[in-house]
Order: structure tokens, then C-alpha cells, then sequence
């Protein structure tokens, strides 16, 4: 797997040492404050609303006396893995300083140590949120179910169709995709670790 950098590009708004006594940060969808109180250490990710839109042309492979077996002809792959990137929101604090950040997901794994140089951050970062052959899997499974019930060659009409739309988001994941897990550790605690699951539009449509 590729590796991709969970918070590359994430601007830090609050370096070391800028904290004044009882006070912590505070966690919201566009900066950093600081409020008063104990210590408030965190780590999330935010799914923008739109999240990925994405549509797979499909096809019965060729040379079979009856299609039991489809292929994805477009997008390729790479350029399939591009378009299921989500632009996430992200904010991470350790009253103490943050230690470290990890990532993992369908776009591979990455590290970044902190070590303890900054207390926040927060940004967007451009992260590949579903696995690829899961959304095949979505796409291949209703295609055969199509081919099962209307054969093949068919025509559109009467519960046969050549193209169907699939939206997914938190509550209801796309089935075996890897979720977006995010970890990390203040220099002086463990943060919690939370698997995060992106908004999907997807098109199936035969060729």
C-alpha cells in the first residue's frame, strides 16, 4: 500500500507554550479557542457534506456464453483511488503537547511525530476514505443480480436497469470498505483512537 499523511498541509494555530493557566482548547468545525476549565485533550476527523462522488462503468467480461463474470473498464484504478479521496476536516490537541498522530485506512498508513513541539492543530487533509475493490464488490453484485433477473442482452424497464445509485455514509457503511481509524498520544497521554466512515455517492452503469 501507498502511504498517505493524515495531517499533511494542516496549518498550526497554536504553538507550545501559548496556553495560560485554566485554560484548555476548545474543538469546533472551522478553529481553535481556548476556553476556560481543566485540561481538554482530543483528536477527530469531520466528513465535509458532499463527501465522494463517484461512477464505475462495468461490463460482462467478454468471450462467455452467459456473463457470470464483470469487469470495471473506467475508471482505472489509480484514477478510481483519486476520486475516493475525502477532503476531511481534522483537529488535534494535547494541553501538554501532542506526541504523535497515526493514520490507516484504504490509502495505506502514516505517522507523524509531533514530539510534543505544538499543543494544536487543525486543517483539512485530501485522505482516500473507501477501499477500491469494495466498491467494485457493490457495483459486480448488482450487476449480476441484473443479469440473474433480466438476462442478458435485456432491455431497461420493468425492474431492469442499466445503471442504479448507491449512497453511503456513517450509519450505513460501504459493506467490507476499511474505515479511516485515527490514533495519536499527547506527550504525557494516550488519545482515543475513533474509526471514521465517509459520505459515498455511487453509480453503477453498464456500458
Amino acid at each position: 500500500m501507498f502511504k498517505t499523511v493524515l495531517f499533511a498541509g494542516l496549518t498550526t494555530l497554536i504553538a507550545t507554550g501559548q496556553l495560560v493557566a485554566g485554560q484548555h482548547f476548545s474543538p469546533n468545525d472551522t478553529e481553535l479557542g481556548t476556553v476556560s476549565g481543566g485540561s481538554n485533550d482530543y483528536l477527530f476527523l469531520k466528513s465535509p457534506r458532499e463527501g465522494a462522488d463517484v461512477t464505475l462503468t462495468i461490463r460482462p467480461v467478454a468471450g462467455q456464453a452467459f456473463p457470470s463474470e464483470i469487469e470495471r473498464i473506467n475508471p482505472g484504478t489509480s484514477a478510481l483511488a483519486d476520486e475516493l479521496k475525502i477532503n476531511w476536516y481534522a483537529q488535534a490537541s494535547c494541553s501538554a503537547g501532542i506526541q504523535q498522530l497515526r493514520s490507516a485506512g484504504p490509502g495505506g498508513t502514516s505517522v507523524q511525530n509531533i514530539n510534543g513541539s505544538r499543543n494544536a492543530i487543525a486543517g483539512r487533509s485530501n485522505i482516500q476514505s473507501f477501499d477500491v475493490e469494495a466498491v467494485d464488490r457493490v457495483c459486480i453484485r448488482w450487476a449480476k443480480a441484473m443479469i440473474a433477473q433480466c438476462g442478458w442482452p435485456f432491455e431497461p424497464g420493468a425492474g431492469c436497469d442499466f445503471e442504479e445509485t448507491f449512497s453511503y455514509d456513517a450509519t450505513t457503511p460501504v459493506p467490507r470498505s476499511s474505515p479511516v481509524r485515527i490514533s495519536g498520544s499527547c506527550v504525557n497521554s494516550q488519545l482515543p483512537t475513533t474509526d471514521n466512515y465517509g459520505r459515498l455517492t455511487l453509480r453503477c452503469v453498464f456500458e
